[in-house]
């Protein structure tokens, strides 16, 4: 008797195994991509304070800056270097820009590199001569002997599962700074 229940199941067992392995399947990559979210929002919101620090703590010229400055990308580096050198060179000298693309690089991580495109990520900054032409937003042409800078982190976020939901989704972050040595010289002026 316990045989012929077990024919008459014909198969069920095997339905409703691939039922609900699709549905646990994809609860398990929602997850993994949720994950992926948080830790590329944490990076950023880390870099971006840490390289903003940096700036303003360590104001001499970045290494990566006097390396590249001046070369020719196409034939003066290796084939190695060219996409890092071009890179540093698009920064114009802003050194938040470069402090910013070097820590990400040096302090990311493994993971970093793995769950990110880094051709997705731009850096913007904009500086400023006082509050007021913060205020009225009036930039100043170079990134020296400013007191206030506000930096912009753009990444074109990009899920590697569910790509239908979340097309072309922008994480932005941004850090306005107050370089209080710049700002007592632009009061006394």
């Amino acid at each position: 008797m316990i045989i012929r229940r077990l024919n008459k199941q014909g198969g069920v067992f095997a339905i409703e195994f691939a039922l609900g392995f699709i549905v646990l399947f994809m609860f398990t990559m929602l997850i993994f991509e949720a994950c992926r979210l948080t830790y590329i929002c944490s990076v950023l919101d880390y870099t971006a304070a840490e390289a903003a620090r940096d700036t303003r703590v360590q104001l001499n010229k970045s290494d990566d800056f006097i390396k590249y400055k001046g070369k020719n990308c196409d034939t003066d580096v290796s084939e190695n270097e060219k996409q890092k050198c071009k890179t540093i060179q698009s920064f114009s000298g802003d050194q938040f820009a470069i402090w910013f693309h070097t820590f990400i690089n040096n302090n990311g991580g493994k993971l970093w590199q793995v769950f990110t495109a880094r051709n997705e990520m731009t850096i913007t900054a904009q500086h400023y001569k006082n509050l007021y032409a913060l205020a009225a937003n009036r930039p100043s042409s170079g990134w020296n002997k400013n007191s206030v800078s506000l930096y912009q982190v753009t990444y074109k976020y990009q899920p590697i599962f569910f790509k239908w939901s979340f097309s072309d989704s922008q994480i932005k972050r941004h850090v306005l700074v107050i370089d209080e040595f710049e700002r007592k010289q632009s009061a006394k002026i």
